[in-house]
C-alpha cells in the first residue's frame, strides 16, 4: 500500500470499526449476563478498549474481550486451582487432566494467554454475536485495494481436526469446495492467498499452494494476518 494512502484506508474502515465496536459492546453485555451470579462485569469501554490499539486506528476483536475477561478472572481467583474449579463448575468448561495441568503449570508470562485460549474454545459460542454491518462487500474491498495499491488477500482457514494450538474446535471450512473457491477468488480479482502453517496440516498447505500456483495467486505465509 502506498504510504500517502493510509488516511484513505483509515477513513474507509472507520465506520466498520465503529459497527464492530457496537457488536463488541453487546458481547461484553452477554458475558456480564453469563457471569451475573459471580458479580463479574465486563464493560467494553473501560475494561477492553484501554488494552487495544483502537486509539491508533486498530480493530478490537473477541480476543481483546477474552483477554480482559481472563484478567478479571485472574483477579477474582488468584489461586489457579480455584479458577479451574470455577471454570468447570460454574461455566461448564471441561477441565481435562491435560488442560488443567497446562493451566496450573503455565509460566506467569503466558498464563493469561493460556486462559484466553481455553475461554476461546469453550465460551465464545455462549456470547458471540454474528458480524453483519461491519463487513464491506468483497467488490468494494478489492476496489479499495486497487485504489491504494494494496495487495488483496483471501485468508484461507482450512478445516480443523486436532488443533495444533489447542484453541480451536474441530470444524469444517473451505476444504470441501476449494475448486469453486479459487475460481471465484480469481474471478473477483484477488491478488493473493494467506495461510497459517501452525493452523494447517502439511497436506492442506500443499493443496492450497498448488491452487495458488494454478491461479497465479501470490502466497503469504503468516499467522492471523
Amino acid at each position: 500500500m502506498l504510504h500517502d494512502c493510509i488516511e484513505i484506508v483509515q477513513s474507509y474502515f472507520a465506520p466498520y470499526r465503529e459497527a464492530r465496536n457496537q457488536r463488541n459492546r453487546i458481547m461484553c453485555d452477554n458475558i456480564t449476563t453469563l457471569l451475573s451470579k459471580t458479580g463479574i462485569r465486563l464493560d467494553f469501554d473501560t475494561d477492553v478498549l484501554p488494552f487495544s490499539e483502537y486509539e491508533r486506528g486498530g480493530t478490537v476483536t473477541e480476543r481483546h474481550i477474552l483477554f480482559s475477561l481472563a484478567k478479571k478472572l485472574d483477579t477474582r481467583f488468584p489461586q489457579r486451582d480455584a479458577l479451574c474449579a470455577f471454570l468447570e463448575q460454574a461455566l461448564g468448561i471441561p477441565m481435562r487432566e491435560k488442560t488443567k495441568t497446562n493451566l496450573l503449570n503455565a509460566p506467569d508470562a503466558y498464563y493469561l494467554y493460556d486462559l484466553l485460549g481455553l475461554l476461546k474454545v469453550n465460551l465464545v459460542e455462549q456470547f458471540y454475536v454474528p458480524a453483519t454491518e461491519e463487513c464491506p462487500s468483497v467488490q468494494d474491498f478489492i476496489a479499495l485495494c486497487k485504489q491504494v495499491g494494496a495487495i488483496s488477500a483471501y485468508a484461507y482457514l482450512g478445516d480443523v481436526g486436532d488443533s495444533v494450538t489447542g484453541d480451536k474446535k474441530a470444524q469444517h471450512f473451505e476444504d470441501r469446495y476449494l475448486d469453486l473457491l479459487f475460481e471465484e477468488l480469481s474471478a473477483l480479482g484477488f491478488n493473493a492467498v494467506t495461510y497459517m502453517p501452525t493452523r494447517n496440516t502439511q497436506t492442506q498447505l500443499a493443496v492450497v499452494m498448488d491452487y495458488c500456483r494454478k491461479y497465479a495467486l501470490f502466497q503469504i505465509s503468516g499467522e492471523d494476518i
